[in-house]
């Protein structure tokens, strides 16, 4: 990503250093340089199911149920990988709710977004006994595109929004924490393709 954003750069004569990091990003956004946040995790999980499971990704994720989700992975198998949302990683189909206490390396956390049919996901990069670091890009964040932050953790046995999210929205108005309502079926979540993996 790095190196086709710098040849862009050269290319259009933008020096990036005079650009705002939002410029950059919306730039780059134009010319389809860059990953969202279902894009970096699709693309984590591939290598992952790949090497570890020796599976297609791409033709176990399931964007809807039964009979149709069959036909749409022979319908659609050519570039199926960019028809795969968050909101198809986290749903139902592929993932289960797990408690935050059993959260491990590699887990998804689901959020919420300002429109409801899209959705959020971020993965757990690292954790130990006080903290979770993820990764996760978005431009409604301080940090904008693929970044780490952390959660500081105050009780394994609570809920995750519960918790003290480090990370705020761009205009630091909003802490990330109000995206994870475990109520509403956001938080911690696992591939069911991973479940039987320690």
């Amino acid at each position: 990503i790095e190196f086709e954003a710098q040849k862009l750069f050269r290319l259009y004569d933008f020096d990036p250093s005079e650009m705002t990091e939002f410029e950059r990003y919306k730039f780059l956004r134009s010319k389809r340089v860059g990953v969202d946040c279902s894009g970096m995790a699709y693309q984590v999980y591939r290598a992952a199911a790949e090497t570890v499971l020796g599976l297609d990704l791409a033709m176990v994720i399931n964007r809807r149920g039964g009979l149709l989700g069959e036909i749409d992975k022979k319908v659609f198998s050519f570039k199926r990988e960019r028809r795969i949302a968050s909101r198809h990683l986290t749903s139902d189909l592929n993932s289960f709710s797990i408690p935050l206490k059993d959260l491990k390396v590699g887990d998804m956390i689901k959020m919420s977004t300002l429109d409801p049919k899209i959705g959020h996901v971020a993965l757990v990069y690292d954790l130990d006994d006080k903290n979770i670091v993820y990764a996760h890009s978005s431009f409604h964040t301080k940090t904008v595109g693929p970044h780490l932050d952390t959660i500081n953790v105050i009780d394994w046995d609570g809920r995750l929004e519960d918790q003290e999210w480090l990370e705020t929205s761009a205009d630091r108005k909003v802490n990330l924490s109000s995206r994870v309502k475990e109520s509403e079926g956001m938080g911690p979540r696992r591939l069911k393709i991973f479940k039987d993996l320690t």
